[in-house]
């Protein structure tokens, strides 16, 4: 507990300016394991990630992972994120890729833009984020995107085809619409790439999100935000105490 504080509190004080992204686990509920390569650790809150490693969360279980302190994503039970690229450059901007499986729900505004973006890899598809709220759900056979706020960038993950030549062919998945890419939209998607270089076709696989469903978005997203509130509030609160007597960082 101690090293955990120690670490928090330093990376306030001596904090300066990255160019990369930095994705922090800030809320453990379970079974939450983080894969580096074979090895497994059971994470810490406060945890920094790292290129190449991959949080799991079990049954029952959630993590939570702020973006920069400027916003987060949580795993929902049964689900895994593996951060294969923190900060590559790809043209004139950076590109963070991860590779999502199960339910992970995203509030990304303010934390990516036009010269950082967030890439996330399913089995069928590649979506591309540059600051939205969203809702990802796989399951291997099929990706669906909810998009709650903004826009998300979303083409099918076609086998040999750079990301650069998906992101430029992307669709647009607008507020309060939705898309499901099947592993057949995949197969008709790279025949229909190949002779156009395009998948405007998928348009029609978009649909309007319903009322239930925006209800239990706004619910989880609201309850996400509260816990990362609480969480900042309760970081700032320590760091006021140990400002005042540095002692007490070794109480504990």
């Amino acid at each position: 507990m101690r090293k955990v504080v120690f670490a928090i509190l330093v990376a306030l004080v001596f904090a300066v300016p990255s160019f990369s992204v930095t994705y922090k686990i800030d809320f453990i509920l379970g079974d939450v394991t983080v894969m580096k390569g074979k090895k497994s650790i059971t994470p810490d809150i406060g945890y920094v990630i790292k290129k190449g490693d991959k949080v799991i969360t079990g049954k029952d279980s959630e993590c939570s992972i702020t973006i920069d302190d400027k916003g987060v994503l949580k795993l929902e039970e049964k689900s895994s994120i593996s951060f294969d690229e923190i900060g590559r450059i790809v043209n004139d901007y950076k590109l963070d890729k991860v590779s999502a499986k199960g339910n992970i729900i995203f509030s990304a505004k303010g934390a990516f833009s036009d010269k950082n973006r967030l890439g996330i890899k399913t089995e069928t598809a590649f979506a591309t984020v540059r600051g939205t709220e969203f809702d990802i759900e796989t399951d291997g056979d099929s990706t669906t995107l909810y998009t709650l706020e903004g826009t998300v960038y979303i083409a099918p993950l076609i086998p040999g085809v750079r990301y650069g030549e998906l992101i430029d062919n992307s669709i647009e998945v607008n507020e309060n619409e939705k898309i499901t890419i099947t592993s057949l939209d995949v197969i008709n998607a790279t025949s229909v790439f190949n002779e156009k270089g395009e998948f405007s076709f998928l348009e029609s696989n978009k649909k309007s999100l319903t009322e239930a469903e925006k209800e239990r978005f706004n619910k989880r997203l609201k309850m996400l935000k509260e816990l990362q509130k609480q969480r900042k509030s309760e970081l700032q609160e320590k760091t006021k105490e140990y400002s005042k007597d540095p002692s007490k960082l070794f109480d504990e």
